[in-house]
């Protein structure tokens, strides 16, 4: 897979594109969510800007509201909120990006937080139709299989 070092778009696979929503959850931190449509897309917090560092981890900025993590807010005592914003712990920033299958790239891509695990849209909705996106600690490669672990990568 060649390096991620650009300004993107991010897709579900299932749920759609992510954003940074413009509601903030506290201390100015955005949630990250997922929309089926793509009315949107042109607005800055659904662009992300991924680069790669040394150690083979990325880092994923959205355009609006700054870097996107795993944070230690949970959902349900497992799932962890992903968000965007100002992060303490690097480790939270620090993402693993690759293919599902690289002999299928065609399948999708994973995205695993180096400290929470593979990054996923929710089945439930938050508000309309958009998807809160988590990491799930508890998730193995069982779970790529399903739609709402893919995602695309797509340049801006």
């Amino acid at each position: 897979m060649k390096d991620l070092d650009g300004i993107y778009y991010i897709q579900n696979l299932r749920y759609g594109y992510i954003f940074a929503a413009d509601g903030d959850k506290d201390e100015n931190d955005h949630i990250v969510e997922s929309r089926p449509s793509d009315d949107d897309i042109n607005y800055e917090k659904f662009k992300f800007k991924i680069t790669k560092h040394p150690g083979g981890y990325y880092s994923i900025e959205n355009l609006k509201y700054g870097t996107m993590f795993a944070a230690s807010t949970t959902k349900d005592e497992n799932d962890h909120y992903v968000e965007a914003g100002n992060v303490g712990d690097v480790a939270k920033s620090q993402w693993r990006i690759g293919y599902i299958n690289e002999d299928h790239p065609m399948l999708g891509m994973y995205i695993q937080n180096v400290k929470f695990s593979y990054m996923f849209a929710a089945s439930t909705t938050k508000k309309g139709s958009d998807h809160v996106v988590e990491t799930a600690p508890d998730s193995g490669e069982n779970e790529l299989k399903l739609d709402k672990y893919k995602f695309r990568i797509v340049p801006v």
